[in-house]
């Protein structure tokens, strides 16, 4: 599960490069830093179902529990990518 939350903020990273302009972190504590303020977005995650704190400036902080499944990941990582993708 490490891997997939790992990978798939690698990813998010790599095709919304108008919106994250870099990745922070390892495992389970991941960062992506975003182009403008983090507190934005993070408003926008939490209107959408998704709990992520900003971790300063403009980094959007993903902190997953540990007993997290691999598809509350996958639905963790597909509503930041909606997000991201309406703007």
């Amino acid at each position: 599960s490490t891997h997939c939350i790992s990978s798939a903020a690698s990813d998010v990273y790599k095709r919304q490069p108008q919106h994250v302009v870099g990745l922070k972190g390892l495992g389970y504590l991941v960062g992506l830093q975003m182009a403008g303020d983090a507190l934005g977005w993070v408003g926008k995650l939490r209107a959408a179902g998704m709990l992520a704190p900003p971790a300063g400036g403009n980094v959007v902080r993903l902190l997953p529990p540990l007993n997290a499944t691999a598809e509350e990941l996958t639905e963790s990582v597909e509503i930041f990518r909606r997000v991201l993708a309406a703007g």
